[in-house]
């Protein structure tokens, strides 16, 4: 069989598939990515019956190394316990294409986005769980290294970082198969390459945690101000160079350029730390919902709560 065949996948609509623990049934075709094939499926058995989920084939057959990548990062979703992670629900095999369940979001943050900043509010709540998300990765010194809007997902007002087809134990990045992966394009996130990334995939250097870092301050960044300040460049192993923040709008928005600039730090060493600027977000929220109690969306969320406290009492 060709390789091409053995890469293809396809999973007829309305077709039933067994998990290790539930049955699922598929109601549309969500996406198709590099290594996976996405389903909207729901759940027809077993304890999530009921449920709508996605549900995440891998295709690409013809490469052990891929297939690798994506049992590990099942192995490593199956595992994770923090609220904003992405979960993994059940697992299977499908004419020996293996499989992951996850959660269905069917908004991710780059939608969100849309090319213009979101409401401060929501940009400030989202900086405090994806910090507190990447918090909970370094404590296990596991290494994302793709950190996208693409691969943010959004339900309502919750952020889950999500694909992490690329994840690493620090420690154990030494294989030539994965720094070829970046050497060769494969694995670079391009508009959001770090200066470690690009040292790494040089070979000047191995890569640390505080890579991460950069990467989220892009994403941060793009929430605030509706663009990424990396400046892109057809060459992807060029020196990174950055636009200015510029102004950030509301009486403490200067607080969040200032955390900005120092998780997109060139020098690592000079680099704002999660603990830091998580704090620093977490003090905002405060301040802002204070100052904004007649929003829209900080009025929903005191509702919220209120309708929590009636039913707790």
């Amino acid at each position: 069989m060709s390789d091409q065949k053995r890469d293809g996948f396809y999973l007829e609509q309305y077709k039933s598939v067994q998990g290790n623990e539930n049955w699922f049934q598929n109601l549309k075709f969500l996406g198709k990515g590099g290594n996976g094939t996405t389903f909207l499926v729901i759940s027809t058995s077993g304890k999530l019956r009921g449920g709508l989920f996605a549900l995440k084939v891998f295709h690409m057959m013809s490469s052990e190394r891929r297939q690798e990548r994506f049992l590990e990062e099942a192995r490593f979703l199956k595992n994770n316990s923090h609220p904003n992670l992405m979960r993994q629900l059940d697992e299977g095999t499908y004419s020996g294409h293996p499989f992951v369940v996850q959660d269905y979001m069917p908004k991710t943050l780059y939608q969100e986005i849309d090319g213009k900043p979101i409401d401060f509010g929501k940009a400030l709540l989202f900086s405090c769980q994806l910090l507190s998300a990447l918090n909970s990765l370094h404590t296990e010194s596991l290494i994302h290294r793709d950190i996208k809007p693409q691969n943010i997902f959004i339900n309502n007002l919750n952020a889950f970082i999500g694909d992490f087809g690329l994840i690493k134990k620090v420690e154990k990045i030494t294989d030539s198969d994965d720094l070829s992966d970046f050497n060769g394009y494969f694995a670079m996130p391009r508009y959001y390459r770090t200066p470690e990334l690009i040292s790494y995939a040089k070979k000047e250097s191995g890569l640390d945690l505080r890579s991460d870092i950069f990467q989220l301050g892009l994403v941060i960044a793009q929430m605030f101000t509706g663009r990424n300040p990396l400046i892109n460049s057809q060459d992807v192993y060029s020196p990174i160079e950055l636009e200015k923040i510029g102004h950030i709008e509301w009486k403490h928005g200067g607080l969040v350029a200032k955390t900005i600039k120092e998780m997109t730090s060139m020098n690592p060493n000079s680099r704002c730390t999660i603990d830091s600027a998580l704090s620093r977000f977490t003090g905002l929220v405060e301040t802002y919902f204070k100052d904004h109690e007649e929003f829209p969306l900080v009025t929903t969320l005191l509702r919220g709560n209120a309708s929590a406290d009636a039913s707790a009492s």
